[in-house]
């Protein structure tokens, strides 16, 4: 590709739908987290962040402030909780419109990088580092159009990166799922959140599933070449890399991630191909200062991406130095989902008990739990305690020192945790006792389902966590 015929004043409409589709990210991000974040994080919730704000300045090793940036130090209050989430969906409304989309790009990242930098477990999933990236670029990307060249490139070469990543992770991880193309045997099964077309798809001849694996790495790692080449050829990457997002999204469920992931897409398209979506907006010569200062932003950022592109293969000692000064704002991150295919599905079942002898189940409202329940499409909205129920069940307890505090709020009665369940068992007070069990679920097969309604079936395991209590009382029974 010939950087130097590569006319911007193409792309302004690519710029346009871009900035919108980033404005909804955000606002499904905070819309997930506006109904979800007393439960997690509230001074009843499970992680409250006051707590965390407190251990983390306690720590001398570090400088709070500078490594842990976050809004929360101000007041970390249920209510400045819930009024910063509610400010992102307002601030998402005004990008989406069109209304001074720099401004409110730049408090939509500052806002929820506030949230990341002390949501830990429930706000560590790829999309989340993805989404403030993205908007750390999107900010500049808004103050100019035509869009500078530099930052352009910056957007295509994150795309390039996040999609190469994602097929070279897995092969050099030594997964043997991956290595012997199996992984599609059991993926849409084990996922965390599987979805009713997941059960279909997983019912497919394995020839197909494993032709699927051979279909995605050439899709995630031959593809993405494409975005460095002509016009055509960039729309040949837009169509197909945004058919795997599309396949993706109706096949599981990852919250707002297919969303955004279409949103670096639309990038790719020049003014010819959107003139059927909106027209192209009238724009003024950029200030030759400004434009020079957004130009040298999009180079320091395209560096870096290189950098971290370098870091797939491996990770020199300097690079490494280098990313960890900025790894706290998550200007630039790593990639890749599935390193490693996980190829059996466990469950954990949680039981309260007033007595020790009778146990009734707290349901959840989206993951795997009565066998006879259909698997539920929840994306774009993200419930976070029932995706990292999936990563509490691929470990042991000892390692998830926030499913205690998730049991012992239950055993407290905490109405905000409560809320993030479908069902309490024990609507007029909290149990004496609580346990929670690990059964492997797999899905039925296609006649059970057509004989009984059972999409899953389920083998008992045995105690993740025993039975315990917060009373003084005699031991369960």
């Amino acid at each position: 590709m010939d950087f130097n015929l590569l006319d911007t004043a193409d792309y302004v409409l690519a710029q346009k739908l871009f900035l919108k589709v980033v404005g909804l990210s955000y606002f499904l991000a905070f819309w997930s987290l506006f109904k979800q974040v007393l439960g997690l994080y509230g001074s009843k919730g499970i992680i409250p962040i006051q707590e965390s704000l407190k251990v983390i300045k306690e720590n001398k090793t570090i400088h709070p402030y500078v490594r842990v940036p976050t809004l929360f130090w101000f007041d970390a209050s249920d209510r400045s909780l819930r009024k910063l989430a509610g400010f992102g969906m307002a601030a998402s409304c005004m990008v989406m419109l069109g209304i001074v989309p720099a401004l409110f790009l730049f408090l939509l990242w500052v806002s929820y990088l506030s949230f990341v930098t002390v949501g830990m477990e429930f706000l560590s999933f790829q999309w989340d580092v993805l989404l403030l990236e993205v908007g750390f670029v999107s900010f500049f990307f808004a103050l100019q159009s035509p869009p500078p060249f530099f930052l352009l490139m910056a957007l295509w070469f994150l795309l390039f990166r996040f999609m190469f990543a994602s097929g070279a992770v897995k092969l050099l991880s030594g997964c043997p799922s991956w290595r012997s193309c199996t992984a599609m045997n059991v993926h849409y099964e084990t996922q965390p959140l599987p979805n009713r077309i997941a059960y279909f798809v997983h019912h497919q001849p394995e020839w197909l599933a494993k032709a699927s694996v051979f279909v995605m790495f050439f899709v995630e790692m031959v593809i993405p070449f494409l975005i460095f080449g002509t016009d055509g050829m960039r729309n040949v990457a837009f169509w197909i890399l945004f058919g795997l997002q599309v396949v993706i999204c109706l096949t599981g469920n990852y919250g707002f991630f297919n969303i955004l992931t279409a949103a670096l897409c639309f990038s790719l398209l020049p003014n010819s191909s959107l003139t059927w979506l909106m027209s192209i907006p009238a724009y003024e010569e950029p200030h030759h200062m400004i434009h020079l200062i957004l130009e040298g932003v999009g180079v320091a950022l395209v560096a870096l991406n290189i950098l971290e592109f370098i870091a797939i293969f491996g990770r020199p000692r300097w690079i490494l130095q280098l990313l960890s000064k900025i790894s706290p704002y998550y200007i630039v991150n790593s990639y890749g989902l599935f390193a490693w295919m996980t190829t059996t599905r466990d469950e954990i079942i949680v039981d309260g008990s007033v007595d020790g002898e009778t146990w009734k189940t707290y349901e959840f409202q989206w993951k795997p739990g009565d066998l006879f329940t259909v698997p539920k499409q929840v994306a774009p909205y993200h419930p976070r305690l029932d995706w990292q129920m999936w990563f509490a069940s691929l470990g042991s307890y000892r390692s998830n020192y926030w499913f205690i505090d998730f049991l012992i709020r239950l055993l407290e009665g905490s109405p905000d945790v409560l809320r993030l369940l479908k069902k309490n068992p024990f609507p007029q007070r909290p149990p004496k006792y609580i346990r929670s069990l690990l059964y492997q679920y797999h899905f039925s097969d296609l006649e059970t389902l057509r004989k009984t309604g059972q999409w899953w079936t389920r083998t008992y395991k045995g105690y993740y966590t025993p039975p315990f209590t917060l009373q003084k009382t005699d031991d369960v029974k």
